[in-house]
């Protein structure tokens, strides 16, 4: 592959990530904001300006280590959310259903692309290249939602676990989130770059998009 060619598909990978994480982080603070938090409108996060969700480390560095291991994986700067706030004015199901929002998102966009993508190739209304690009941001959100479900924090799956705990009178995943959220990013990365792991996320991938295509 020639360097200008891998420089162009590495630029519409990161767009393509760019696309699906800010996505993910303004779709959570809608809901935040719908379930009784507007901290994500006081700091001007509810936007379509890229600059204002972007962080070096997870929307570059990241998304490139990871496609190099054969994983599509990356976020945006997490929205800010004061689930205190939540839980006064909606309960703690409406801290479940904001932690849920994001991976709801990315398999919802997920489907939905797939969808456009199907009834464009069927009616011949897109070609090649953009069927490839429609294919890969569907792929990458499936991705997204699938390790968004792992119980590691910060990821979505603990928060949820934290939550669904409290529900049923335990504290203990909540805990264990507040211990882990500072570092689990590292752990995160460390836990996706396991030989196993990554064939596990990419059977699970293919498995969705399966389900897709039955529709």
């Amino acid at each position: 592959m020639e360097l200008v060619d891998l420089f162009i598909l590495i630029c519409v990978y990161i767009i393509l990530m760019l696309i699906s994480t800010i996505g993910r982080e303004l779709f959570v603070g809608l809901v935040a904001i719908r379930f009784g938090d507007n901290t994500p409108l006081k700091q001007d996060r509810i936007t379509l300006n890229p600059l204002k969700h972007i962080e070096i480390f997870g929307s570059f560095i990241i998304p490139i280590v990871m496609a190099i291991n054969g994983t599509f994986f990356g976020y945006a700067k997490p929205m800010a959310i004061k689930f205190p706030n939540i839980q006064e004015r909606s309960g703690i199901k409406g801290c479940l259903y904001v932690s849920l929002a994001g991976t709801f998102f990315s398999f919802f966009s997920a489907f939905f692309i797939f969808l456009i993508l199907k009834i464009g190739a069927k009616y011949g209304l897109i070609g090649e290249a953009i069927s490839n690009i429609l294919l890969t941001l569907s792929a990458i959100n499936v991705m997204l939602g699938i390790i968004h479900l792992i119980p590691i924090a910060p990821l979505d799956g603990a928060k949820i676990l934290a939550f669904i705990g409290i529900m049923l009178g335990t504290s203990i995943f909540a805990r264990w989130y507040q211990r882990l959220e500072k570092y689990g990013i590292i752990i995160v990365v460390l836990v996706l770059i396991i030989p196993q792991t990554k064939s596990i996320i990419s059977m699970a991938t293919r498995a969705v998009i399966a389900i897709f295509d039955l529709v």
